[in-house]
């Protein structure tokens, strides 16, 4: 069975994650893991990185450096663009390759797919089943602060940048609400859990 998971950054979204692949036995594709292997070990999209960006995000050992690329791109929506124009189509690949795979090979186990842009990038289309995590724009702005170090305006930018939590929850068949205690956050993806068990029972892929 194929889940999506996704929602706003600092939603809990890995924490649910973590919590129905350890329960299920599943198999787990991280977009954003994907998108850190591209860019530190993919050459050619490194290559693509210095045509559209210039030699100053390619450090002295001819990695990416990180941060300037990330400067680039929150500074400049052409970039955000340029940047997503690069990995998405390559990333999208990758899990339409494993989920087909997956369901030709295992058809009974489960398989989350961990896609943070889902809805951004119309990966919906291709996927039955979604479940989104969420919280108030403050809570993540909080978290972003605390946990992640963030100065409160690049974590605005952050989430302003992203599709509004509103759109992604009528658009999903599962909504997990993360405004509360962890303990809750638990109890929420134990619901969510049992549900799909009970669909996978009924030969739900």
């Amino acid at each position: 069975m194929l889940l999506a998971l996704t929602g706003g950054i600092a939603s809990g979204k890995s924490t649910v994650t973590a919590r129905l692949a350890a329960a299920l036995g599943a198999r787990v594709f991280d977009s954003d893991r994907e998108a850190r292997r591209l860019v530190d070990d993919d050459p050619a999209v490194r290559a693509e990185l210095r045509a559209a960006f210039g030699p100053g995000v390619i450090d002295a050992a001819g990695r990416v450096d990180r941060p300037a690329l990330r400067a680039r791109v929150f500074a400049d929506p052409a970039a955000k663009r340029a940047l997503e124009g690069i990995l998405h189509p390559r990333i999208r690949a990758t899990w339409l390759s494993l989920a087909e795979e997956h369901l030709r090979s295992r058809p009974d186990a489960f398989l989350i797919l961990d896609i943070p842009l889902l809805f951004e990038t119309g990966a919906e289309a291709h996927l039955p089943r979604v479940a989104v995590v969420g919280c108030r724009v403050e809570t993540q702005v909080r978290r972003l602060m605390e946990i992640r170090r963030m100065e409160e305006p690049t974590a605005r930018s952050i989430i302003a940048s992203q599709l509004p939590l509103g759109e992604k929850t009528a658009r999903a068949q599962h909504v997990i609400w993360n405004d509360s205690t962890e303990s809750a956050l638990h109890a929420q993806t134990d619901l969510l859990l049992a549900h799909l068990r009970a669909l996978a029972a009924a030969g739900e892929r």
